[in-house]
């Protein structure tokens, strides 16, 4: 996975739901949207003091002022903050490829995002399950881990026939192209 974050890093767009692992970051992503928050941006709903996770596995109730304690998600009936909606759906419509992966697509308002993708955008879901989406949406249903070595696998082998074939300053253009474009 870490070079897949790499590869994330040279674009500037990575959108992700909430989930608890922390894995993107862990992975040397730089550009994360934690579209439902992060779990272990702790705080008192009292004081807004952060809080650390060993204090908030002790107690729900913050030391200095009785404030209730809770992680930075947003919960079932709780809005999306507005600037984490506002970039994600400037992200989705700057974007020329969208990569749909570990997800049911089922949670609104994050399911909705691809609404504000430009018309000409390529949009691939590579997830263990289909996922509801537009008909134009190609999909692969398979591990996506799987899949993602599998295209490293490829990129390295296609670099290497591709320099021996080229001379580099094409080479370098055509591979620029094969990963960016």
């Amino acid at each position: 996975m870490k070079n897949l974050g790499q590869v994330k890093n040279n674009k500037d767009i990575v959108t992700k739901q909430y989930t608890d692992d922390g894995l993107d970051k862990k992975a040397g992503n730089k550009h994360v949207i934690e579209f439902h928050g992060d779990l272990y941006n702790i705080y008192c709903t009292k004081c807004h003091e952060k809080i650390s996770y060993d204090s908030y596995k002790k107690s729900y109730l913050h030391e200095k002022d009785q404030g209730i304690v809770r992680p930075g998600i947003v919960l079932y009936g709780e809005p999306i903050n507005e600037k984490v909606l506002t970039k994600s759906v400037k992200n989705i419509h700057d974007s020329d490829v969208v990569i749909i992966t570990g997800t049911s697509f089922v949670v609104y308002p994050f399911a909705q995002l691809l609404a504000y993708r430009q018309a000409n955008a390529k949009i691939w879901v590579v997830n263990n399950t289909p996922v509801p989406a537009p008909k134009e949406v190609s999909t692969i249903i398979e591990n996506a881990e799987k899949v993602f070595d599998k295209l490293y696998i490829t990129a390295i082998i296609l670099t290497n026939i591709l320099f021996n074939l080229f001379p580099s300053s094409l080479c370098y253009f055509l591979l620029y192209n094969i990963r960016y474009s």
